[in-house]
Formats: structure tokens, C-alpha cells, sequence
């Protein structure tokens, strides 16, 4: 069944007309919501011939359906590439939470040592520790990298697998 749609284009924001195909009403506003009208009415066309123009337009305008969704391709050296640099940039952020961690307690040692007679022990680990806990967030960072990584070199493997099995099974099918 055809329905006429009026509206706005969502890109001009011109008034436009628009004839689509659909079973039901509710259907042929989904479709043009989903291209990017603003609907304004809706009725059911009389004549079921289609308009001979297609295409966007000043006058009556008929809008074909969203075309169907190309498979996602993705390109295995640039996510292997990335995912080791990830990788790589993980580790060093995660060097860089250890000497985070580490570093107040070294300083605490250093004072314990050479203050003393002055050093009040409780107020300087409650200052290390304090300290540290960024250094905690950053280790954490780096673990959440590291892991995202090791997600991006699976998936790349897993496809290098399926593609050699897939080329596999049609080599197969070639030479039965």
C-alpha cells in the first residue's frame, strides 16, 4: 500500500512530500523518521501507480527505502597495529603506576632514616598511602588497556581463522 508522507527534510529543512511503500501506516512513518523527516501528515495515497520522479525535489518528491546494510569489513593490519600499540602504551602506563605506588614508600623510608628524631611514622604511611591510590587508578587504566588489546588481537585472530577455514572449505568444494 502506498502513503503519502509530508514533512521536513532533516538536512534543509525544507517541506517535502514523499510517497513510500509500506503495509501499514505506522510502517511508511518509521521509514521516513528512519530518512530523516520530521513528519508533519500522513494518508493513505489513492492512486496505487508510483510517481515517475525519484529523488529529493522542490515539488513531490518520492524517497526510495534505506538501502540495505553492507557487511562491516575490518582491516586486520590496521587492528593488529593498533592493538599492539595499546599494548605497548599500557606497559608503560602500567611502569608508571608501580613507580607511583612505590615512590611515597621510598620517601617515607628515606626520612624514617635520616629524620629520625622527628619522624612521626603514623602521619607519613597514612601520606604514602594516600598518594599511592592515584597510582592504583593508574595501574588500573593500564589493565583496562592491556585487556583491550588482548580483545583486538582474538578478534583479529579469530578472523585470520575463519577466513583460512572459509578458504579452506572452497577449496574443497573446487576439487571435490
Amino acid at each position: 500500500m502506498r502513503w503519502n508522507i509530508r514533512g521536513r527534510d532533516g538536512k534543509t529543512g525544507n517541506v517535502v512530500n514523499v510517497s513510500i511503500e509500506a503495509p501499514t501506516l505506522h510502517e511508511a512513518e518509521q521509514m521516513a523518521l528512519y530518512n530523516g523527516m520530521v513528519l508533519l501528515e500522513a494518508d493513505r495515497q489513492q492512486n496505487a501507480k508510483p510517481p515517475a520522479q525519484l529523488g529529493y525535489s522542490s515539488g513531490n518528491t518520492s524517497q526510495p527505502p534505506a538501502p540495505p546494510r553492507q557487511p562491516v569489513t575490518i582491516d586486520l593490519s590496521y587492528l593488529s597495529k593498533t592493538a599492539r600499540w595499546l599494548r605497548v602504551i599500557s606497559i608503560v602506563v602500567g611502569i608508571v603506576g608501580c613507580i607511583m605506588i612505590v615512590w611515597p614508600f621510598v620517601q617515607v623510608l628515606v626520612f624514617l632514616i635520616w629524620e629520625r628524631e622527628t619522624f612521626q611514622l603514623g602521619k607519613a604511611l597514612l601520606a604514602a598511602i594516600s598518594a599511592a591510590i592515584p597510582g592504583a587508578l593508574v595501574l588500573l587504566a593500564a589493565a583496562s588497556g592491556r585487556m583491550l588489546a588482548a580483545i583486538g588481537l582474538a578478534i583479529r585472530d579469530v578472523a585470520e581463522h575463519n577466513s583460512k577455514n572459509r578458504s579452506d572449505r572452497e577449496g574443497e568444494r573446487a576439487n571435490p
